[in-house]
């Protein structure tokens, strides 16, 4: 594939959607030694083989170590490794209520894998802090570590949640945002899950 991608961290003003909540989609900031922050979204969260709870967002949005909160400065947890590919792993320490459903959209059933979204083709949706809620199709199979979905992407949507939505009218996780292509469409670049799930022990929580 010729284009690149740009990242999408910073989207500074962001208010979070439900206090005393952590969900799916919800804003997230990465705060430097410094003091600075960069403010990302919050991907799907997941219960550990622990039995703990664990997050991801784009790996650009924070490094391992580096502490997450929400826009009101509540912790959500910390950064604990990066994959191979743009995403990140969060510990979730929060006193925040945590849940995993989609807020206004509904419960993620599982993992769609990789081969399942080429073979299947499905309905990709994604929900950023940026541009919200955006439907499109598959634009590059899944291949490589990333796919592309239409629909396009801004500042701050890197870690968005992205996922399939079956003939059924269930939802599978599919991915998180990393960036947008520079070519013309300016399609959204996106990290499948499922590998990353198995990797690192995680299932959907309930």
């Amino acid at each position: 594939m010729a284009s690149t991608a740009i990242l999408l961290a910073l989207n500074p003003g962001v208010s979070d959607a439900a206090p005393g909540i952590l969900s799916p989609a919800d804003p997230l900031v990465a705060v430097s030694v410094d003091g600075t922050t960069d403010t990302c979204t919050l991907g799907f969260l997941f219960t550990g083989s622990d039995g703990y709870a664990r997050g991801v967002t784009a790996a650009h949005c924070g490094k391992v170590e580096q502490k997450l909160t929400t826009t009101n400065r509540q912790a959500v947890g910390v950064v604990t490794e990066h994959g191979q590919g743009d995403i990140a792993l969060i510990d979730i320490t929060t006193e925040l209520r945590v849940f995993s459903k989609l807020p206004g959209i509904g419960d993620i059933r599982g993992a769609i894998t990789p081969e399942e979204i080429n073979r299947t083709q499905p309905l990709l949706c994604k929900r950023g802090i940026a541009s919200g809620l955006v439907c499109g199709s598959l634009t590059a199979p899944a291949e490589a570590g990333f796919f592309t979905m239409s629909g396009g992407s801004d500042h701050g949507d890197s870690g968005s949640p992205v996922w399939a939505v079956s003939e059924d009218g269930s939802l599978w996780a599919a991915g998180i945002v990393s960036g947008v292509t520079t070519n013309e469409s300016g399609d959204a670049f996106v990290i499948p899950i499922a590998p990353y799930m198995t990797q690192w022990g995680l299932t959907i929580s309930r």
